[in-house]
């Protein structure tokens, strides 16, 4: 028998599209910040000058998205009403010893673990926790990285500057130097960018091999699961 089971809340989806749409505009505006040169056109001249106080502006939008995103999941990581995904951590025990045996069937395609209960695939979450891991280092060194261009006479936020300066001197002190937290910022994001296409390939391949809808899980919150049928004893 085939269940129609829910999934996703609505504002989980609006968090997970949030923060793919966050991802790839930071990463490329972060491509361009870093080495202007490989996305400029040849003939820009000096009216352009300002380009790259565009590209860093669009960075800071969409770095303040994926911060909001971050903090709201970081949220109903232990408090949604729904399922909070910490459930899909706990006990560490067993539900590592569960992302390992799903680990194994994606290797072998056999024994595939059960799927019935929406909330629980340990697997994914080990996956989401180390993504939302890499999007906090990112937001730490990227407003130590910014804290040079805001001070107290540019900024419409009062407390603003001395959030940026905290996370400046929380990221040297345990980096070093700021050029090492501009080389973590940057590595950082090829890892989360690196993780998000694993986790898209993953979703196609349960999509074509389990036939659960989890490509669409993200638009309609539901997924579909056949229930186990019970043993006949002989």
């Amino acid at each position: 028998m085939i269940r129609r089971v829910r999934r996703m809340s609505v504002v989980m989806r609006i968090m997970h599209w949030l923060l793919a749409l966050s991802v790839v505009a930071c990463f490329v505006t972060g491509l361009y910040i870093a080495k202007p040169g490989w996305l400029r056109p040849t003939g820009w001249g000096p009216s352009d000058a300002l380009v790259m106080g565009n590209v860093r502006f669009v960075h800071f939008v969409f770095a303040m998205l994926l911060d909001v995103a971050f903090l709201v999941w970081l949220y109903l990581f232990f408090f949604s009403r729904e399922a909070p995904l910490v459930r899909s951590l706990l006990p560490v025990g067993r539900r590592l010893g569960e992302a390992v045996r799903m680990l194994r069937h994606y290797f072998t395609l056999r024994d595939k673990p059960p799927t019935g209960d929406p909330h629980i695939d340990p697997l994914n979450a080990y996956g989401f926790l180390l993504i939302h891991l890499l999007v906090f280092v990112q937001m730490v060194t990227g407003f130590a990285l910014m804290r040079p261009t805001f001070s107290h006479a540019n900024s419409l936020v009062p407390v603003w500057p001395w959030i940026l300066g905290k996370a400046e001197a929380a990221s040297v002190a345990v980096l070093g130097s700021i050029v090492v937290v501009r080389e973590v910022h940057h590595l950082a994001a090829f890892l989360i960018v690196a993780l998000a296409m694993v986790h898209v390939y993953l979703q196609i391949w349960r999509d074509a091999f389990w036939t659960e809808g989890h490509i669409s899980v993200v638009v309609s919150g539901y997924k579909y699961v056949e229930d186990e049928q019970p043993t006949k004893p002989t």
